[in-house]
This record gives structure tokens, C-alpha cells and sequence, in this order.
């Protein structure tokens, strides 16, 4: 089951039975929090933030790695030059796990001239460094700051660390790296690490002659990453392999405009990077390989998810991020900066077209570049080239709408009511969510672009919005009303980002017509818009389930990916709250997809055929596993066969799309012999991609002993090869461990998590309130399923 909405239901259940019951779950574990640790302080904004009265010019630096095996450290000194924007005697910088020595001020102008220090300090909660001079510097003059420093080269991926990589000859090489966005420049050297506060680098890194230095160039990031993110080899990697390297270099790529050229003013604002990097980056690819569909991926990879967690999860953030703790930059690096910012910015750019988009971005990059940015920044750009070409009604501001998505938490759910007689729809909106006692608490509105069509009209490319929703009712009269017996369906191309819910016979006449042979008349996205809309209105109680499961009966007809994958994440929560509170009816559930996926099965088995597009290869890969698990016995036979035809010829290679389910299935029917064997072939492989899918195969194993039996110094091995990033970044999906806890087959493998060391401290403290609500969570009833009679 897909991780993200395992969690979404755990929400749920803590909301379910109004707000007393909900925050006393809350209560213990969020005073605990608030009483034992400052993490939790709230501070003014301003707190973390430097002293406006200096900005730094220039920073000419120079560092000394040493990377022995007894000697891991750096250091290095630096020479800033300072414009002093208001007289004081404080120069306020940040520092963090570095130290500090010989600093020392001089005059610009005349050169050389030192000015004595006074006094130096230290604001750890903070990471400030402040040098208090003997005199005032002076207002509108120019300063030098030099600075020695020096440091650990740390193990956790961030401000200046080490990595070690086995060479050809089978002997430990050490490297050195940076990564610095966030708050982590300061783990490398004194500096004022605030990204409006930009300057020019002169950088010198000493080395042995044997070794290399790499650097970024004017305008480019130098990534680094895992192998496996950034390397394809086309016989060992698949094609999803295929298609998350190439998505890794559009988005690095669209940041050298987005992140490098303009800068964000404050992390409040990281969405103008990370959102149009995601946005551009998908886009980008739908440009250079159409056949890919990457815009329609788009909206079921990237805009569905977010939907989801925007609902559950996302309590706290607007997309204008609130900083209000230095962790709090950290956690801006989250799903709504990245993934629903990109849904909003496409919005954006439809309801502006293309072109008028496109000037305006251009506009604001221009006005600001080698400079920082807010949005209004951005807004005004765009106000200034929408009014230029007459794209909005009189009176409207880019500003203003946009406000209404960026300031404000979560997204609205429309209600469309029809007048089957006159033709006339009523539109409602209110916040979506999951959590019914927070429907109502806050009024909140949207300026919601709405397009539509209808069952005779059949327009799916309309390219202006035709009706703006700004208030909290609204009435309509459709041009062309359908007839009484056919459907409407509003949010065309899901280019808003909101859901739809409509009046129950508007959902039947929907469904009739994906159950005819006419079901393709309605393109992919918006199938997979009806499927993801419907079966989260119910998962929240909007609608009845017996409506969303009436409208997905459709799919024994599907065979198109886009609303296949759509459906997958749906019935996987689905087939978990069942489990929980349903189990008798699991097996009928499970009898009903099989029937369901009858079509997909039939055309996404295991023969490989050379004339296989990038999207059938794809949807081998990530939804035949889905498909086998209700199909389980005749997949079983083919993947075992495929195993077993690998093993006893090892020159015989297993199509690189269907690796997952075979490797998986020849570990879960295997035995020990089977297992070592994967685990040999996994520590003899090269390739970063084929190790991957070895190592991920391992946890479809039934004998938890053959792990927990596993040579202590091995496992640990195994352990942190799997666990190389932070715990936080594991759960925003920057690395996919759902293939070890369950297997591709939805099987729950608990004792992996057991070997998983959580590296954020506030777990290891606080974990054992986090499960007691969560064991409170498991024993509702969240959805009322006990009293629904549920019929597949």
C-alpha cells in the first residue's frame, strides 16, 4: 500500500468523532513536545533572521579537505567585503559546528587599515557569530571581515561532508562535497547564509595532485547524487528508472533560472524555486518527448498525491511557508513547495494562456535577476503583461487570485447542483478535508478558474476559463445545456487545483457513460479525475461510497495507464481501511479487482515486445505488480518461471521492467537458496540501478529469520546502504522504502521497520506518544465502514 495514504487514514481517524475526542489525541503528545524542547518555541519571525545593517559584497575563500582515515577534518579561511548599510559596531554572521579564530577587521579604503575587535560572541540557537568592533563602522562605507575557521567533515549529507565509493580495484576512496541550500553553508564557513543575501565567490580548494575538483560555474548547480539517481543503463534500468534520471536533470536544469538567477527573498517564498523547477521540469520533458505524456503523469504523479496530502498532513503551511523556527526551513522543502506550488503555477499558467504567461515570467526574471524575490514580485509581472494583453476581466489581479492560493492552507471542493429542467447549476465552495471537525471552522475563499463541458458539448480543450468562483455560492447557466439524461463535468484537463463533487444523479450519468463502449470519449486525465475525486469525497464522507464505487466498476474496460494509476492509490487506502475495519468483506474486495484489472492484465503481462512505448514499459513497471496481486496465481507462475530461468543462466537477463515483480515473487516462493542468491548477486553487482532492485527484493521474504539470522556486520551493511538519507527526506518520498516494508504486493513485511534508524531525535524521545494515538487511531472507525454494508 502506497505509504502516503496509509498515513492520510491514520489522519483521519484522529478527526473523526469531532474535536474534543481529536484533540485529546493531540493533547499529550504536542504539550510533551512544547514542554521538553525548544524545537517547538515560536518566535517572532524576525528572530532567526541577520541584522538588516550589513550585506555582504564578496567572499573569497579558500579550504583544505583532508580525507585520511584518521584525519576527516577541514580548514580554511575567508575574506568578505561588507557594505555597511547603517552605522553599528556589530557584525552578525552565521556559524554553525565550525571553529573560529583570527578575526579581524580592516578598512576598504584606505586598504589595510585594522580596526580592533572588541568582543566576539556566540547565539547557537541562532548559529550567530558576532563581532563587535572597538569603533563604529560607518554607514554607506565598505568593510573587510577575515576569518579562520575550521571543522569536521560531517557524515549526514549536508554543509561540508565526506562519502566514501569502492574503486575498480575493490579499495575505499574518500571525496569530499558541499550541500548548502537550507541552513547548511554555515556547517562549511562563516557566512551570512540567507539566500537574498547573494555575493561573488572566489573559491580556492587545496588537494592532492591525485585527486579532482569539480565546482559549480556561473548560473549552474553542481548536483550530487546517488548513482542510481542520475546514471541509466539501458539493459539493467527500466524505463520509470528511464524517466526519474531525466526528470532529476530538468528540474536541476530549470533551477540555473528558477533558485540561481532569482532568488527567493526569504524561505517563505522557496516555491518559486522548487515549484516552477517541478513544473518546468515535467514540462520540459512533455516538450522534448511527447510520447511520453509527462503533462498527463503530471496530474496523477504529482497533482493527485498533493491533493491528498494537502488535506491530511498539510495542517499547518501555505504555500507561502511560515518560518517561525530555523527547523521550519527544513520542512519547507515539503510536498506543498514543490508538488502543489507546480499544480498551482500550471493553473496560473492556463488562466493567463501560455503566452501571456510565458512574457510575464520572462518580466519578472529580467526585473530580477542576480536578485531576490517574493511573489508579489512575480504577481505584478504578471498583472503587468495580463493587463498588456487583455486576459482578464476588468477589475481582476493576477495578485489577487493567486493570494487566495498561496496565503491560504489546503484547497476548496466544488459542489455542482444541476436544475435538470432549466439548465441552471449552482456552484458551492468550501475547504476540503478529511477531517470533519475542521469543516466550517474557517471561511475560507478562493478565486477558482472553472471550466466545464458537457456530454453533447464535448469540448475538452477550451482554452479560457469560463466562469470565475470567488464567492461562496454561485449560479450558472451553461451554454448549450445538456439534455436531462446527460452528464457535465467541470475542472476540465483537472488544470484547478480543487476537487469537484456533483448531485447524485450527475455521478450516475457519469458512471452509465464510463460504463458504455463510449467511455473513451472522456480523455485519460479526466477518467482518472472522476476515479480520484470520487473515491477521496467518499474516503471524506462527502459522498457514499457506494457512489465511487459505482463509478469505478468502469475499469474492467481500462487499459490506459493514466487512470489505472489514479485508481491504484485510491483502492490501495481503500483495501487498508477494509482491513482494518471490514476484513470480512477483504476477500470480495480482492475478487472485485481481479475482475476490475481483467483488461489490464490482459495487455500489460510479461511477453515484451520491441514495439513497447515508454508508457506501456512504465505502466510494466509500476502497476503490474499492482495487477499480480489479484491475479496472483497466474503471475506467480510467470514470474517464477522468469526467476528461475535467471538462475540457472545467469547470462540471461530479466527484462528491466519487470525485475520488480519477478525478483519479488522468486524471494517470496523461494527459499533460503534463493534468497542468498539474490543477496550474492546484489553484493557482486556494479550497476547502481541493479543493485537497487536486488536490494529492495530482499523484503518480499516470508522467513524474517533469513533476515534477522543475517551476519550482524552484513545487516548493518545492508542497513545503512538503505537508509543513506535522513529519516525526513525518506518520508517526503526522496527515497522509496515502501518496496522493502511491503513488497510491491501490498504485504506488510513489519519487521524491516525494525532495522530502520530513525536519525531525528525528536522520534527517539517523543516516539512513544506518537504510538499511543496511533494504536488509538487503529481502533476507530474513522469511515463508519462497520455500519456500511459494502457490496462488490
Amino acid at each position: 500500500m502506497d505509504k502516503i495514504f496509509l498515513a492520510v487514514a491514520v489522519f483521519i481517524a484522529w478527526g473523526a468523532f469531532g474535536p474534543s475526542l481529536a484533540e485529546k489525541v493531540f493533547e499529550d503528545p504536542v504539550s510533551e513536545l512544547e514542554g521538553n524542547s525548544e524545537f517547538y518555541v515560536d518566535r517572532d519571525p524576525d528572530y532567526y533572521r541577520l541584522p538588516k545593517g550589513v550585506t555582504p559584497l564578496t567572499y573569497e575563500l579558500r579550504m583544505i579537505p583532508f580525507l585520511d582515515e584518521d584525519n576527516q577534518t577541514f580548514k580554511g579561511d575567508v575574506t568578505i567585503k561588507l557594505l555597511i548599510n547603517s552605522a553599528t559596531r556589530n557584525i552578525t554572521l552565521h556559524s554553525r559546528e565550525l571553529n573560529v579564530s583570527d578575526i579581524r577587521i580592516f578598512e576598504f579604503n584606505p586598504p589595510n587599515v585594522e580596526i580592533p575587535v572588541q568582543n566576539i560572541r556566540l547565539k547557537p540557537d541562532r548559529d550567530f557569530l558576532v563581532v563587535e568592533s572597538q569603533m563604529t563602522l560607518v554607514e554607506n562605507k565598505m568593510y573587510i571581515l577575515r576569518l579562520k575557521f575550521e571543522g569536521e567533515l560531517g557524515d549526514n549529507n549536508v554543509g561540508f561532508f565526506k562519502r566514501s565509493y569502492e574503486d575498480s580495484m575493490g579499495r575505499r576512496q574518500w571525496l569530499a562535497a558541499t550541500h548548502f541550500e537550507g541552513l547548511y553553508a554555515r556547517m562549511a564557513f562563516p557566512c551570512f547564509d540567507e539566500p537574498h543575501l547573494k555575493a561573488n565567490f572566489s573559491i580556492s580548494v587545496a588537494r592532492p595532485r591525485n585527486m579532482n575538483t569539480l565546482s559549480n560555474m556561473k548560473l549552474k548547480r553542481l548536483p550530487v547524487a546517488e548513482e542510481s539517481k542520475l546514471l541509466f543503463n539501458d539493459e539493467e534500468s527500466s524505463e520509470a528508472r528511464k524517466q526519474r534520471v531525466s526528470y532529476i536533470v530538468a528540474h536541476e536544469l530549470a533551477h540555473q533560472w528558477f533558485g540561481n538567477l532569482v532568488s527567493p527573498e526569504w524561505w517563505t517564498w522557496i516555491w518559486l524555486n522548487e515549484g516552477f523547477a517541478t513544473y518546468y521540469g515535467k514540462l520540459a520533458m512533455e516538450r522534448i518527448e511527447p510520447s511520453w505524456r509527462m503533462m498527463e503523469q503530471f496530474v496523477v504523479e504529482d497533482m493527485q498525491p498533493v491533493l491528498a496530502y494537502d488535506s491530511s498532513f498539510n495542517l499547518f503551511q501555505p504555500m507561502n511557508h511560515m518560518i517561525k523556527h530555523q527547523y521550519d526551513v527544513d520542512y519547507a522543502f515539503d510536498d506543498i513547495s514543490y508538488e502543489k506550488a507546480a499544480s498551482v503555477i500550471r493553473m496560473m499558467s492556463d488562466f493567463l494562456s501560455e503566452s501571456t504567461f510565458s512574457r510575464g515570467l520572462e518580466t519578472y526574471l529580467n526585473q530580477r535577476k542576480y536578485n531576490s524575490a517574493t511573489d508579489t514580485h512575480l504577481f505584478e509581472a504578471m498583472d503587468t503583461q495580463a493587463l498588456i494583453d487583455q486576459v482578464l476581466p476588468a477589475n481582476f489581479s493576477v495578485k489577487t487570485i493567486m493570494s487566495s492560493w498561496t496565503t491560504q492552507i489546503g484547497h476548496p471542493v466544488v459542489t455542482v447542483k444541476r436544475d435538470y429542467l432549466t439548465g441552471r447549476v449552482t456552484l458551492k465552495q468550501e475547504k476540503f478535508s478529511y477531517f470533519r471537525w475542521t469543516r466550517g471552522a474557517k471561511k475560507e475563499l478562493w478565486w477558482v478558474p472553472i471550466k466545464y463541458t458537457s456530454q453533447n458539448a464535448g469540448k475538452f480543450n477550451e482554452t479560457k476559463v469560463m466562469h470565475w468562483m470567488k464567492d461562496r455560492s454561485d449560479s450558472i447557466l451553461l451554454g448549450s445545456p445538456p439534455a436531462a439524461d446527460e452528464w457535465i463535468l467541470f475542472n476540465v484537463n483537472q488544470i484547478g487545483f480543487y476537487r469537484v463533487n456533483y448531485d447524485d444523479r450527475n455521478w450516475s450519468l457519469l458512471s452509465n457513460y464510463l460504463n458504455s463502449n463510449e467511455y473513451r470519449n472522456i480523455p485519460p486525465v479526466e477518467r482518472a479525475m472522476l476515479i480520484d475525486d470520487a473515491l477521496n469525497l467518499a474516503m471524506g464522507g462527502y459522498i457514499n461510497y457506494s457512489v465511487a464505487l459505482n463509478l469505478t466498476s468502469y475499469l474492467h474496460r481500462e487499459s490506459d495507464f493514466i487512470p489505472l494509476y489514479a485508481a491504484y492509490r485510491g483502492f490501495s487506502i481503500l483495501e487498508w481501511v477494509l482491513l482494518q475495519y471490514h476484513s470480512n468483506e477483504l476477500s470480495n474486495f480482492k475478487e472485485h479487482m481481479r475482475k476490475l484489472l481483467t483488461s489490464y492484465f490482459g495487455t500489460r503481462t510479461f511477453e515484451v515486445t520491441p514495439v513497447d512505448d515508454h508508457v506501456m514499459k512504465l505502466s510494466r513497471n509500476l502497476l503490474l505488480p499492482w495487477a499480480c496481486k489479484y491475479n496472483y496465481d497466474h503471475c506467480k507462475s510467470k514470474a517464477i518461471k522468469l526467476f528461475r530461468e535467471w538462475r540457472e543462466n545467469s547470462t540471461k537477463s530479466i527484462p528491466s521492467d519487470l525485475k520488480r515483480v519477478v525478483y519479488c515473487f522468486g524471494i517470496k516462493e523461494g527459499g533460503n537458496e534463493d534468497w542468498d542468491y539474490v543477496w550474492n548477486a546484489y553484493r557482486k553487482s556494479s550497476v547502481a540501478t541493479e543493485k537497487d532492485a536486488l536490494l529492495l527484493s530482499l523484503g518480499c521474504s516470508r522467513n524474517d529469520t533469513k533476515i534477522l539470522g543475517m551476519d550482524p556486520a552484513e545487516l548493518q551493511k545492508l542497513i545503512k546502504i538503505a537508509t543513506k538519507q535522513k529519516a525526513s527526506e525518506i518520508l517526503s518520498e526522496k527515497m522509496n522504502l515502501s518496496d522493502i516494508e511491503e513488497g510491491p504486493f501490498g504485504e506488510d513485511v513489519d519487521y524491516i521497520w525494525g532495522f530502520i534508524p530513525l536519525t531525528q531525535e525528536w522520534m527517539d524521545k517523543f516516539g512513544p506518544n506518537i504510538e499511543s494515538w496511533l494504536r488509538w487511531a487503529h481502533l476507530q472507525d474513522p469511515f463508519n465502514l462497520r455500519a456500511t454494508q459494502l457490496e462488490f
